[in-house]
């Protein structure tokens, strides 16, 4: 199994302060300026396949580790999807960032869905990839369920059991080091990954994506147990580009190319 890296070459890292928070991020390469927004549990190791070539097809990228995630520190209280967006905004204002393109990822998307809808005049335009749309009695179903735990065990099986968690509920073209990057960003993010996912379940994005201005992307995963989602959006917003992937939440890590291929014609302005 190849070594999973934390570091890229050539890029560059920084941190932003905003309220309440110190925000850890990558960057890379220059031109429009481009966010792209990890979901809940992981950090923005998530891109690191991706940033490379997006930055070398003329975006500045800008892979920041959301409050309470990686190197970021956590928002104080209990923070919602609302305040991981404005907390992107005051990435944007510390780097001089007027306007940007911006990708997500599951919860990540529902980031950038807020951002685009409440911050109008920020977002050039907006891809989502496999973002929820939970309908209310979803949101109280997936509120109701226990937190994950996560204790540590003198023995390390606290290790292969979440692997072997991993392995059953995550998309099954996962490598081996995808697996791993889950499986430690899991007891990285301590008690704040819980806080990410809540914030997520509770997000009515019903609510906001009738706001949302600029151009979107929509692509589903089609083995993701999100893909049903797709059809959700559609009927609230046909005026959404929509495509798909072959494959799930393994497309960013596992099918690179792919993932860059259907992301920059869009967020370029070429289509």
């Amino acid at each position: 199994m190849m070594p999973v890296m934390t570091a890229l070459r050539g890029e560059r890292r920084g941190y932003a302060g905003a309220p309440g928070c110190q925000v850890h991020y990558r960057t890379r390469g220059e031109g429009v300026p481009l966010l792209l927004l990890h979901q809940a549990l992981w950090s923005s190791i998530h891109y690191h396949k991706v940033i490379s070539p997006m930055a070398a097809a003329g975006f500045r990228v800008i892979a920041p580790d959301m409050p309470g995630h990686g190197m970021s520190s956590p928002l104080p209280g209990t923070p919602a999807v609302e305040d991981y967006a404005e907390t992107v905004v005051r990435l944007m204002d510390v780097l001089c960032i007027d306007r940007a393109a911006v990708a997500g990822h599951h919860g990540g998307a529902l980031v950038a869905g807020r951002l685009a809808a409440a911050f109008p005049d920020r977002v050039i335009r907006a891809a989502f990839d496999t973002v929820p749309l939970f309908t209310a009695v979803e949101r109280a179903s997936l509120l109701a369920l226990p937190a994950a735990t996560a204790v540590i065990k003198p023995d390390g099986s606290h290790f292969a059991e979440r692997w072997e968690g991993a392995r059953r509920r995550a998309d099954p073209a996962w490598s081996d080091a995808t697996v791993h990057m889950a499986v430690t960003g899991f007891f990285m993010n301590g008690p704040w990954r819980e806080q990410a996912m809540r914030a997520a379940f509770a997000y009515d994005f019903e609510a906001d994506v009738g706001r949302i201005e600029c151009p979107v992307l929509a692509v589903f995963g089609r083995s993701d147990p999100l893909y049903p989602h797709r059809d959700r959006l559609a009927a609230m917003r046909p005026d959404f580009r929509q495509d798909s992937f072959p494959h799930g939440a393994a497309m960013i890590l596992e099918h690179p190319d792919q993932w860059v291929a259907k992301m920059v014609p869009f967020l370029a302005g070429r289509t």
